[in-house]
């Protein structure tokens, strides 16, 4: 994302229900849907949007938001269900 203000964009975008909210999961360790966003929102929440964690901080914003039953997970091109819902 080119935006300066990224942080704060995704946030409102998490934010607005109108939002549809996609996360990609390929290449994110871990044996469920579930346990691949909880590892990286638990990794993401203490950790900042630094280099190199901006996925998991990304989904600790989305964590932390109580928005985790509102995204559409996929893989491999692949719609998953959503196991918040």
């Amino acid at each position: 994302m080119n935006e300066v203000n990224w942080q704060n964009m995704l946030r409102w975008a998490i934010s607005d229900s109108n939002t549809s909210i996609v996360v990609n999961l390929d290449g994110v360790t871990g044996a469920s849907t579930y346990s691949k966003f909880m590892s990286a929102a638990q990794q993401g929440i203490g950790g900042g949007a630094v280099e190199g964690n901006y996925f998991n901080w990304e989904m600790g914003q989305i964590y932390q938001a109580g928005q985790e039953g509102n995204v559409s997970f996929m893989q491999g091109r692949e719609m998953l269900p959503n196991p918040f819902q």
